[in-house]
């Protein structure tokens, strides 16, 4: 969540609960076989 409001610009600050609340009522990482997570794109993560 952190990385996501750093990286939302300003003015799309207002989207930022929707994505809250799809992670929480849906648990993409949890259904998901692989999941790459890219919050700082010099560093993507791979847990799969």
């Amino acid at each position: 969540p952190g990385a996501l409001r750093r990286r939302t610009p300003e003015p799309e600050h207002w989207t930022l609960p929707a994505f809250e609340r799809y992670e929480a009522e849906t648990d993409p990482g949890a259904v998901a076989d692989v999941l790459i997570r890219a919050d700082d794109p010099r560093h993507p993560a791979w847990n799969g």
